[in-house]
């Protein structure tokens, strides 16, 4: 497996799959000055010599929004550049990474130049990402990257990933940034308890006992830490852990839900989450 192709994307043709006017599941607040606008962009490569009618055929699938305006500049570039950095794995800017296009058609080539020197191998490899904008409001915007794929080996891979921005500036929000001073150790005793209903592993037990966060080393203490890999809601936040993050590939994905009813005076009520705690 060709780890250059674990964060990648796409392919030859590129063709406009619908507008958007800041409601691509959408699920919080209504169009404003700063709403982002897009089209939703689909791409698609696959294997030369292949019949999908008679066998899989290996190829390559990027569904994006492609940002056309949000009356911000800086937030326009911001966005654009995370959703190149998620499709094809460039490190710094959009100038000095590949396209989707290119990007898709190096998969290819690499995959056939793969089959060629191991003619036995029968295994097709895919992968599939699709980019969204589930937030678009005037306090946040949330983009979301779902991914499957398989690249050889033991088995496939289903990831998701989250970022949110202030539409203001474009600015990246953090975790820290929403806790309120000193109350961070607070706010994970809470969510792990929310962990442990979710995943129904008793007060008492250890979680590595259990299989997660196995990799930790905890000085004797809990495990547990929230991800940075969240998600803001309009219920609460949410937390998303793929596998590997703090388990074992067959115990799968973790999805955690921290309510704001339940973390009450543990965040900010100031700024990004004002009106909504």
């Amino acid at each position: 497996m060709n780890k250059l192709y674990l964060l990648i994307l796409i392919p030859t043709l590129s063709v406009p799959a619908s507008c958007g006017g800041g409601n691509n599941r959408n699920n919080s607040g209504d169009e404003s000055e700063n709403t982002v606008k897009f089209v939703t962009m689909e791409t698609y490569e696959q294997e030369s010599d292949c019949d999908t009618a008679q066998t899989e055929c290996t190829s390559i699938y990027f569904s994006y929004p492609r940002i056309v305006g949000s009356g911000n500049r800086a937030l326009n570039d911001t966005l654009s550049l995370q959703i190149e950095r998620w499709l094809t794995g460039s490190a710094d800017t959009a100038e000095t990474g590949l396209s989707p296009e290119a990007f898709g058609k190096a998969f290819i080539n690499d995959y056939e130049k793969f089959s060629s020197e191991f003619p036995d191998s029968r295994a097709k490899w895919f992968i599939r990402r699709e980019v969204e904008i589930i937030a678009n409001n005037d306090h946040f915007i949330t983009l979301q990257l779902s991914e499957e794929n398989y690249l050889g080996g033991a088995h496939g891979m289903n990831i998701h990933l989250f970022a949110n921005f202030i539409p203001s500036g474009g600015h990246r929000i953090y975790l820290d940034e929403l806790v309120a001073e000193g109350q961070m150790e607070t706010l994970e005793k809470i969510a792990e308890s929310l962990f442990r209903e979710e995943t129904g592993i008793p007060e008492g037990q250890s979680l590595k006992d259990a299989g997660y966060f196995y990799m930790e080393n905890d000085g004797g203490g809990s495990p547990f830490h929230l991800t940075e890999n969240f998600a803001i809601t309009r219920e609460g936040l949410l937390f998303y852990y793929n596998p590997y993050d703090i388990a074992p590939y067959s115990m799968g994905s973790t999805v955690l839900k921290v309510p704001f009813d339940k973390v009450e005076g543990t965040l900010k009520r100031q700024g990004i989450l004002e009106g909504m705690l």
